[in-house]
């Protein structure tokens, strides 16, 4: 009798298992993408030279991990923040270059679809004549 049963559910063990493997990948490939529900990351974000003649170009470099948005702002002078960024749609590594005329403040900030932010800023120092 039992040798009868083994014969008769022979191919429901492998199936089952079958089922069982075709599940867990479905259930994997349901996993959030890359980007969604995390938390922005800035890097690094650096001016170099951090301390330049006034006009001279600085070079602001930014390495950004999931993010949606950079966005590039700064105040020279002591102003405050601008309401609008000065660079939108930034890539999120990049390099950009500017010219200040006097102590400027360049703050990076990173965003993603769902909300989450990070920002972080350099100060560029002009050198008195």
């Amino acid at each position: 009798m039992k040798r009868h049963w083994f014969k008769r559910n022979l191919l429901f063990i492998p199936l089952s298992f079958a089922v069982f493997i075709i599940g867990i990948a479905l259930l994997h490939s349901r996993a959030a993408p890359a980007g969604i529900g995390t938390v922005p990351q800035i890097v690094s974000f650096t001016a170099l030279p951090a301390v330049a003649e006034p006009g001279q170009a600085v070079t602001l470099a930014w390495n950004a991990r999931g993010t949606d948005s950079v966005e590039l702002n700064w105040a020279a002078g002591g102003q405050s923040d601008a309401a609008e960024p000065e660079r939108a749609n930034l890539p999120a590594i990049g390099r950009i270059t500017v010219h200040p005329n006097q102590d400027t403040v360049y703050k990076l900030t990173c965003e993603t679809a769902d909300g989450p932010m990070c920002s972080t800023s350099v100060t560029v120092r002009t050198a008195l004549r």
